[in-house]
């Protein structure tokens, strides 16, 4: 649910964090596809990375509560808080909707504060867009080789006569006190728009350092595809997605490579 007006955007319940939300970046090639945080990938990639993921959130569509501020000369800012992080299943949670969650888990983030913003300018034939996004977990028990999480993310996009190029950085600690094991994540992508059809090409790069005197898992995608506007709400979306897994310790069965073929359709309302 959420309450607006002048004084800004309330929301509450299990919502995308304001420094997801308010993300500008790379444009995904393969609407909901893409190699930049994507929904799916149709592959297993199994090392520590799996997929690239450059979008800034901790707390994923746990419930919480975020504010908006108004767009002034093109800036706003947002404001999360998640209470507690096990609305989704992961570790040591008991699952979604399992009712009241412990507040003294060991390992598990909670109190977690995010913040997003982003800048938005028209200068003649050019749009530019500038984001910036950082979140901070409170661990709720000590575990071994844990500590508070900590995430930060910048982004950028620009448009000019049907073009649009985007870039995104992020770097998260994971929340581990062992040294060499931070997680960086980066992409970069370019599409062309012209009448009803869009077509695109984005790379995007994740890695994850194995710890002191190893070197880092990685995984590197490759995209290009694609898409017509059928009409209002409706488009076909289809390209060619290829991935490149590294095991930091070059283990046979994790290193591989996919190539994805993929078409479908797009329903938005």
């Amino acid at each position: 649910i959420y309450v607006q007006g002048g004084f800004g955007k309330i929301v509450i319940g299990a919502d995308d964090p304001a420094s997801d939300s308010m993300y500008m970046g790379t444009p995904q090639p393969i609407a909901g596809i893409g190699v930049a945080t994507p929904d799916d990938v149709f592959s297993a990639l199994g090392n520590a990375v799996a997929t690239p993921a450059s979008i800034t959130s901790i707390s994923g569509d746990s419930e919480k509560i975020t504010y908006f501020t108004p767009r002034m000369s093109g800036f706003q800012l947002g404001i999360s808080y998640t209470p507690e992080n096990c609305e989704e299943a992961r570790a040591p949670c008991t699952g979604t909707y399992a009712g009241f969650q412990a507040t003294n888990s060991a390992g598990q983030q909670s109190e977690i504060i995010e913040v997003g913003a982003n800048y938005i300018r028209k200068i003649g034939d050019v749009d530019i867009g500038l984001y910036a996004g950082i979140g901070k977990g409170d661990l709720e028990l000590t575990a071994a080789g844990a500590e508070d999480q900590d995430q930060w993310g910048l982004g950028m996009s620009i448009g000019y006569k049907g073009f649009t190029f985007g870039a995104d950085y992020r770097k998260d600690d994971q929340g581990t006190s062992a040294a060499n094991t931070d997680r960086t994540d980066y992409s970069v992508g370019l599409t062309y728009a012209t009448g009803d059809w869009t077509i695109g090409t984005a790379f995007a790069h994740g890695e994850v350092e194995a710890g002191t005197g190893l070197s880092q898992d990685e995984t590197d995608g490759y995209q290009i595809g694609p898409a017509y506007a059928l009409g209002p709400g409706i488009t076909l979306t289809s390209g060619v997605t290829y991935w490149d897994v590294q095991d930091n310790l070059s283990a046979v069965a994790i290193e591989n490579t996919a190539t994805v073929f993929v078409f479908g359709t797009l329903l938005s309302f």
